[in-house]
């Protein structure tokens, strides 16, 4: 095939090699693809037709016989949205609490304000993005020891000599909150 198309590209082939492969191609595309309706259908390719064999389950001995499947399925979902609702902070909550706005949450965690936004409304965040809420929601309790909680966005926002006239917002978003939890280690 690389030959024939090859030979297409230089200009050496005739225009029926061409065609000829392309005929090629198509009728065994065909063949694939095409299923004849006369054709019998094994029972396990059957969406929604039930089985006639029974298969056996295992039972547990203090409660009979497990429930099914979706049942239990449907059980540990909910258990486990539950948990992630349960443990992942509130972004309303973390706002009000430290006297924050959302923009400056944005910086503090680096996620957009859209995902804040859908967070707030009450859509579950990924594991890293909670896993990143939990790290920031620790250092600001942390932060509380030093600074009281409503001054934190005004002392956030402000150059710092300890940082080299940066601003602690910027020490974050630069990946170096880990100078921030050494002054909070130092004067705690």
């Amino acid at each position: 095939m690389q030959i024939c198309m090859q030979k297409l590209w230089t200009g050496s082939a005739p225009a029926q090699t061409f065609s000829g492969m392309n005929s090629t191609i198509r009728a065994q595309r065909r063949t694939k693809a095409f299923k004849s309706p006369d054709r019998p259908t094994s029972p396990k390719n059957l969406v929604g037709v039930p089985r006639t064999t029974k298969r056996s389950s295992p039972s547990s001995p203090a409660s009979g016989t497990p429930p099914p499947a979706p049942v239990r399925e449907a059980k540990l979902a909910t258990q486990l949205l539950t948990e992630v609702a349960a443990g992942s902070p509130d972004i309303g909550v973390l706002c009000e609490t430290y006297g924050m706005r959302r923009e400056e949450l944005s910086r503090l965690t680096g996620f957009s304000l859209r995902a804040l936004a859908d967070w707030s409304s009450g859509k579950l965040p990924s594991q890293p993005a909670q896993r990143r809420l939990q790290e920031i929601r620790r250092f600001l309790d942390a932060l509380t020891a030093l600074v009281q909680p409503t001054a934190i966005p005004t002392w956030m926002r402000n150059p710092n000599p300890a940082f080299g006239r940066l601003t602690p917002l910027q020490v974050i978003e630069l990946g170096e909150i880990d100078r921030l939890w050494a002054m909070i280690h130092e004067r705690g």
